[in-house]
């Protein structure tokens, strides 16, 4: 007997769209219950590999959380995936599945789900689950600009600069002017915590003063080249503290020690070194009168 059966049902959702919302909401309960941990104590090694995952899986979230939170207050650390997949993952931590905004949107039910999580008042109701993880992330980023800031500078890879630190730590997520308790019990918590924002905030206050000292220096050139017929010993004391900024700098640049500092210290330290050292080495006479 012949019978007219449909050879299939159509679901909407399909199921596809249902495994999809499924990925998501797994990825933020995962979230969720992992954020609470942040405000009671630092994350171990286990727990950093755990959250670099849940990072790795949901930067395109995070960028776009990152983006709607802009808007509402002064947030300067906006997430960029393609660079914050390069930081999170490692020749021994195996690729984790990206979750796709594109995806999501492509569907209406995981598009409206998307939605309700990237909202600021939403991750303030959930105790701020993205936030956390965006402080992660630039906890995560700062680490990583630190372990350049010692060694040998390797070709083709950027230098760590005073200004990108300094920037970094404008970055901070929580740096928004908000009075809410939570962020201000978290701000404290991370800095408190981390050892690497300490180290950058040291690094950063070292380079400025550094880059004060060399500029002051160096504003001592121009008057002492006017009057160097009468101020021998003061010309010999200027060309030694010019030399010792000047091994300091290059220093700085080979990746011995600390931040660089700008290129524009360098280039005239390098010319006043020459005239002084010309003047000294030999061709002061011309300028002093004999004894």
């Amino acid at each position: 007997m012949i019978t007219n059966r449909p050879r299939g049902v159509i679901v909407n959702p399909t199921r596809q769209e249902v495994n999809t919302l499924v990925d998501l909401l797994k990825w933020y309960i995962q979230v969720k219950n992992s954020a609470k941990g942040i405000l009671n104590s630092q994350i171990n090694d286990g727990e950093q590999l755990l959250w670099r995952n849940l990072l790795s899986e949901g930067l395109e979230i995070l960028e776009m959380f990152s983006k709607n939170r802009s808007n509402y207050v002064e947030c300067k650390f906006v997430v960029i995936p393609s660079k914050g997949g390069k930081l999170l993952t490692s020749s021994y931590h195996r690729p984790v599945p990206v979750l796709s905004v594109a995806k999501l949107k492509s569907s209406p039910l995981c598009c409206a789900v998307l939605g309700r999580i990237v909202g600021t008042i939403r991750d303030e109701r959930e105790g701020w689950p993205l936030l956390s993880s965006l402080v992660l992330l630039w906890q995560f980023v700062i680490n990583d600009f630190i372990s350049k800031c010692s060694g040998v500078a390797v070709p083709g890879r950027s230098k760590p600069t005073l200004r990108r630190a300094m920037e970094l730590l404008r970055q901070n997520p929580l740096h928004s002017g908000s009075s809410s308790g939570y962020q201000s019990i978290l701000s404290t918590n991370i800095m408190n915590m981390n050892p690497g924002i300490t180290s950058l905030v040291n690094l950063v206050e070292e380079g400025q003063r550094t880059e004060s000292n060399v500029r002051a220096t160096l504003a001592l050139s121009k008057g002492l080249l006017k009057e160097c017929m009468k101020q021998v010993e003061a010309i010999r004391s200027h060309l030694s503290k010019l030399r010792c900024f000047q091994t300091d700098l290059k220093s700085r640049v080979s990746g011995v020690k600390g931040l660089v500092l700008p290129s524009d210290l360098e280039t005239t330290i390098d010319q006043d070194v020459k005239v002084f050292a010309w003047l000294v080495g030999g061709n002061f006479g011309a300028f002093v009168e004999p004894v």
